[in-house]
């Protein structure tokens, strides 16, 4: 994103979707670190995750619609892959 980031100034949607990576990425970390502590089973990091993403998302006014949810996801995936974790034998 950064490297189309000059050829995407006034582009709607933008930033919301910037807003969308950065949110995520908290909230993989934030949902990444309740598991550590055990406040989080593994299988509930996901949900967790996205509800960060969508709590700030709501606070600046953005409708979750079949699009936002969709990058929502992604986003939250990409943020995974990003934490680096062995793959599961």
């Amino acid at each position: 994103m950064n490297t189309l980031r000059p050829f995407l100034t006034g582009v709607k949607g933008v930033d919301i979707v910037d807003k969308i990576i950065e949110a995520s990425k908290i909230g993989v970390g934030n949902a990444e670190q309740l598991w550590h502590i055990g406040k989080l089973e593994a299988g509930e990091r996901n949900a967790a995750a996205k509800d960060y993403v969508y709590e700030a998302l709501k606070l600046i006014g953005v409708e979750r619609t079949p699009e936002i949810d969709r990058l929502v996801n992604g986003a939250i995936e990409q943020s995974v892959l990003e934490l680096g974790h062995e793959k599961a034998v």
